[in-house]
């Protein structure tokens, strides 16, 4: 009996460390959810991400999301401007099935030029998103971007501003109907050609305009 509490305990000493259990729920009404409990992986944290999006027009919407994350994802905040502005902050907490405090979006304060001008473009389903136009930056949206996402949707290209924390967003993947959804993030001062990091926090905003 003894040698085999010996060896359960070589096994535990062996095998790799169990990650936090955290909930994983989407909702684009609430800054709340409640969903089921998965098991993260490596030394992810249970995040709250919330995004939101506003089209040319004004119209507002947002997602909020609760899942396993990078510790990048603590205290995060990036934007990008563009023909559909985007605003994402998340929070996040390291014991299991815990709360993270809720995320806020608070008003853009710095909005005077900082004399980068970017090439805007929205295109769904196309191939190519073609700038006819370019936007005077504001703020610390200091860079060039182009957000391509794939999604059960389709695809959808984004080109404008963007900060510097939108460019290196931690990378995240995420399953949604039985299919990866994924996005790639290009930033430079040229309109883009190196891909940087996958950002997924723009699901449900997305497929509604992005």
């Amino acid at each position: 009996m003894s040698v085999l509490l010996v060896l359960a305990g070589l096994v535990l000493l062996v095998s790799p460390g169990l990650g936090l259990e955290c909930v994983q729920c989407t909702d684009n009404y609430n800054t709340s959810c409640s969903g089921n409990v998965k098991n993260c992986s490596g030394e992810e944290l249970c995040v709250s991400i919330i995004t939101q999006s506003v089209a040319a027009n004004g119209k507002r919407s947002f997602t909020f999301e609760r899942d396993c994350g990078a510790a990048e994802w603590c205290n995060f905040t990036a934007a990008m401007s563009s023909l559909l502005s985007m605003q994402i902050r998340s929070t996040c907490c390291s014991t299991d099935s815990c709360t993270p405090p809720e995320p806020s979006l608070e008003p853009k304060v710095n909005k005077s030029s900082n004399e980068i001008q970017c090439p805007v473009c929205l295109s769904h389903s196309l191939r190519k998103c073609v700038a006819s136009t370019v936007q005077n930056c504001t703020g610390d949206e200091k860079f060039c971007s182009l957000y391509e996402l794939k999604n059960s949707a389709g695809l959808t290209f984004i080109k404008g501003c963007a900060s510097e924390s939108f460019c290196r967003a931690p990378q995240r993947k995420k399953l949604e109907n039985g299919k990866l959804t994924m996005g790639v993030i290009k930033c430079g001062s040229d309109a883009l050609q190196t891909p940087l990091l996958l950002l997924i926090a723009l699901l449900g905003t997305l497929t509604c305009v992005v």
